[in-house]
């Protein structure tokens, strides 16, 4: 069982990993206009570069217990 230190410790680890995160997964949007016209994407094509990571994180947030029941931790986080 992990002390209450460690328990706070490992939230602010995961809540300053998050707030690293936002910005890479945030920052495509205001750039679609760009983005659109220099590949010639469809509005189509350029509305999956904003879902594709959140459905992402969804499967595998899922799926992360079961990985790591599986093959443990170290390997789950790798």
């Amino acid at each position: 069982m992990r002390s209450k230190t460690t328990q706070g410790l490992l939230l602010l680890a995961i809540f300053i990993v998050a707030l690293n995160l936002r910005p890479a997964i945030t920052s495509i949007g205001p750039m679609l206009d760009i983005i659109r016209d220099d590949l010639l994407l469809s509005n189509t094509e350029v509305s999956l570069l904003t879902v594709i990571p959140v459905i992402c994180m969804g499967v595998f947030a899922m799926l992360a217990p079961t990985l790591n029941q599986a093959i443990g931790l170290n390997k789950t986080m790798y």
